[in-house]
This record gives structure tokens, C-alpha cells and sequence, in this order.
């Protein structure tokens, strides 16, 4: 009797103190997430015979074409010399069920890479590694991080632009061209 009451004591106290404890501890500091999503791409269909290519370019530093002056600096041109950092990118691809999508060897499809001012990448998804035996259309998602640095501001501007480009693995023609909300794609009928 004298054993099982120590015990429920014993116990009690011990919640107690761990109540306490975490009770004075001071709190702990909220860290920023690792990653920052750039724009968001929805599902889409392959089909066999079909490669989904997930593209990403820098376009630092602003093309003086297109891009408005910035009024901060003189005569609205940066300074000769002040370089874009580069920029740390996640591509991959997730199935229907929002998991990463994975090689016929069982390797997740993706890749980490550091994009300089002006360069672009690509990461390809054949649908021949991800189709069932039987299957011949499968529901894939584009997925695009920022990896940032730690002395990046938390909401740093995004001089990343991504499209998805399905293409024939046999003709190497494209078949859509898919830029998530936000991004304009180019402009078929435009010169080339």
C-alpha cells in the first residue's frame, strides 16, 4: 500500500517539477524557415513517351530593355561594380499525394543549385521513370524553393523566374509551356 502511494507521489512530484521548469525556462527565439516558396505551380499530367522539364533563371541583374530604373540610384543605373548575390534554389517534383517523386533507383527527383546573375537550370522529370507498369498518365507538381543564406533579409525580392515545359522525349518538341500565376510566359506569336 505504502509502495503504490511513494509511487503515485513520486510521480506527481516529478510532473510538477517538470511543469516548473518549463514554465521559467525564457522562451525560445522563433528562427526563420530554411526555405521561401516561389511561385506556386498547380498539377499537371505526363504521359508516357513525355518530359517535364522545370526551368529556373535569375534575371539579375535587371535587364535596362524591360525593367523600370531604379530611382534610388543615380541616373536610375546601379553603380558599376555592385553585384546581385546569388541565389540558392530547390527544384523537384511531388506526386498527387504531395510527396517528393522518386527515380526508378528510388533517388528523389531534385536538385539544389546556386544561380549567379543571368543563369539558368533545369531539372528533367521523364515520365518513363515515374509510370507504373501499367499506368500511362501520372499527376506531378512543380515545386521551387529558396534556400536562404543567413545574412539574407527575410523577405528578400525574388529574381527567380520558373516555368514547366513538357516536351516529346522522341521529337524534343514542346508540347505546353506552363508559367505559374504571377508570370507572364512569352509571347508565341512575338519575333524570334
Amino acid at each position: 500500500m505504502f509502495t503504490r502511494q511513494r509511487s503515485i507521489l513520486a510521480i506527481v512530484g516529478i510532473s510538477i517539477a517538470i511543469a516548473v521548469l518549463a514554465a521559467a525556462s525564457p522562451a525560445r527565439s522563433q528562427v526563420a524557415p530554411p526555405t521561401v516558396s516561389l511561385p506556386r505551380f498547380g498539377m499537371v499530367g505526363i504521359a508516357r513517351g513525355q518530359v517535364a522539364r522545370l526551368n529556373a533563371v535569375m534575371t539579375e541583374p535587371p535587364d535596362p530593355s524591360t525593367d523600370p530604373p531604379d530611382p534610388s540610384a543615380p541616373n536610375g543605373i546601379a553603380p558599376l561594380g555592385v553585384q546581385p548575390t546569388p541565389f540558392r534554389v530547390r527544384l523537384g517534383f511531388v506526386g498527387a499525394n504531395g510527396l517528393p517523386l522518386r527515380d526508378r533507383a528510388g533517388n528523389v527527383i531534385s536538385m539544389e543549385v546556386l544561380l549567379l546573375p543571368g543563369q539558368g537550370v533545369w531539372l528533367d522529370l521523364d515520365a518513363g521513370d515515374v509510370l507504373g507498369l501499367f499506368e500511362s498518365r501520372k499527376q506531378i507538381r512543380p515545386v521551387v524553393s529558396h534556400i536562404r543564406g543567413a545574412t539574407e533579409p527575410p523577405d528578400p525580392a525574388i529574381p527567380v523566374v520558373v516555368t514547366l515545359e513538357i516536351f516529346n522525349r522522341l521529337t524534343g518538341r514542346t508540347e505546353s509551356l506552363y508559367a505559374p500565376a504571377g508570370v507572364e510566359p512569352p509571347d508565341p506569336s512575338a519575333p524570334r
